[in-house]
Parts: structure tokens; sequence; C-alpha cells
């Protein structure tokens, strides 16, 4: 098997320049490094030409519209010609290892369509990182099966795209939730997913308060969104006769979703970040709900 490392890049010069250099560090290369730019500006575009120049792997580079993350995924796809597609974010880099640990899950587990694995936080003594690792724990022990592609750290076999016809859809143009929308196409077509501990991603997560609230504010718009177009492919929500969810239906669906989070941990310090988390996700599908708004 090789891979193809997708790569959706929007004004994010500095930390896409990290990205790309953590790949051509691998152990095991990427095949080709295909990269989908919706920015505005021509800082990316001059690096790509930067790297296209020193021909150390084959990169593929397109520039588009922003119309979301689904949309440039979908695009980014469409280029991609190996067995594998790997999708790392912006702001992310590896630890040299990420590719072959992809490669070595889907061997030893064949029948996988999709694997995933764990986000480690850049800035480990930034208290909203922390709150981050606390959140994403359990990420970093287990390997399995799993019910969830943790978008920003998946690969995936190309033959969903080109035989199952699977895509990213469009039609949702939030900045979150087209790993939820994947996620539950794989699990209603019967594949496995699975999660390997050690395919592990360093993440650039938000440093601040205003910033962690608004990305799980985020999270929740980008939720409503897709719980309000494709409830079909929602088990939860499809359980309602085929009737649409309501606007009350969905907040009172974030808000069941949230009571199963860990809100409480054994470091106090942190459980002010969890409630947050959680109230910021809340106010987000509320928001929407109200506003119809994609972002906030």
């Amino acid at each position: 098997m090789r891979l193809s490392a997708l790569i959706i890049t929007k004004n994010r010069p500095v930390t896409f320049k990290k990205t790309v250099d953590s790949l051509l560090a691998e152990e095991i290369k990427p095949q080709e490094i295909v990269i989908v730019d919706s920015g505005d500006t021509h800082e990316t575009r001059n690096l790509v030409y930067a790297y296209q120049k020193q021909q150390r792997v084959k990169i593929k580079y397109r520039r588009i519209e922003s119309k979301g993350i689904s949309y440039s995924l979908n695009r980014g796809i469409e280029m991609c010609t190996e067995d594998i597609v790997g999708r790392i974010d912006d702001d992310e880099h590896t630890d040299g290892t990420w590719i072959a640990n992809i490669l070595l899950t889907f061997k030893k587990y064949p029948n996988a369509k999709a694997v995933t694995g764990a986000l480690v936080p850049t800035y480990p003594n930034n208290y909203w990182n922390q709150v981050w690792q606390e959140i994403l724990q359990e990420m970093y022990s287990y390997t399995g099966t799993t019910s969830f592609v943790f978008g920003s750290n998946a690969a995936y076999k190309k033959t969903i795209f080109t035989q199952d016809k699977f895509y990213f859809d469009e039609q949702h143009r939030g900045t979150a939730s087209d790993d939820s929308f994947i996620s539950y196409k794989l699990l209603n077509r019967g594949y496995q997913i699975i999660h390997n501990h050690n395919i592990r991603l360093f993440h650039d997560f938000r440093t601040s308060f205003l910033a962690f609230f608004k990305q799980w504010a985020n999270y929740g718009i980008s939720d409503y969104h897709l719980w309000k177009q494709r409830a079909s492919v929602i088990p939860e929500l499809f359980e309602r006769n085929g009737q649409t969810p309501t606007d009350l239906d969905l907040i009172r669906f974030a808000a069941h979703k949230v009571c199963k989070w860990k809100n409480i941990t054994s470091r106090p310090e942190l459980t002010a970040g969890l409630w947050t988390r959680s109230l910021a996700f809340i106010y987000g599908v509320a928001y929407a709900a109200l506003t119809k708004q994609h972002s906030y």
C-alpha cells in the first residue's frame, strides 16, 4: 500500500510549512502530497512552488474558492491517486512515524476502511491545551475498533470514494462536523473503523479562553446543521418515524450528548475548562437554531 497525504489549507502559511516539512521528514515518505488551498493570499502558493522545485516528493497543488471544508476535501480526494488517503490539517505536524503506523494498522486490520489516531497538544504547558489533553485522554492508550474518525488525523482506503461513492457533504458549509458525517456513513454501511494510539499528530490547539470557546461553539453550530440536514444518516435522530427533527429536538439532543461527556476530572483545575467546552457546544447549537448561521 502507498499513501497520498492530503492537506486542506487556508491562510496559515507558517503552520502549513511546518506540516509539509514534517511529512518530508517521515521515515516512510508519502507517495504524493496533495494540497488544496482556499486562502486569499499568495504565501502558501509561493511555499508550494518552492517545495515543487526541490522535487523531494511529488506535490500536487490546487487553488480553489472557499466553499467550506467538505468542498475542499472532495476536491483533494479527486486528486489523490494512491491506495490510502491520509488527511492532516495545516496546523499539525507528524512525529516521524505517522505514515508507517497508518500502513501497519491497515495491514493488521485488512477489513478496516478507515483508521484514526491521537492528537497531542503542541503546547502542553498551556491551560487550554491541558484541557484538550484531558478531553482526548482515552486516545493516548486505546487501540481497537471505534465509532468515530477524528477528521484531522485520519486515513481512508481510496475505494470508499471510488467504488462506494462516499463523499463529504458539500451542503454542509460549517467549519467542522465533516468527520461526523463520514463516520456515520461508514458505520451505516457496516464498515470497520480502527483507532490506533500510535498514529499520532501534534496539533496547534487554541491557547486562550475566547479562542477555545469559539472553537467549541463552532463545533456546536456545525453539528446543528449536520443534524438538521442529514438526520437520516444519524441513528439517534433517524428513529423518529422519518420526521425532520425540530430545533428544540436538536438542542435537547445536544444537551443529552454533553451529559455523556467527561465534565469532572481528577485534576480540579481543569474542570472549569471542561464545562466551558460543554456550555460552548450547547450555546453553538442554540445559536445556529436561532440565527441559521454557519459560523460564530
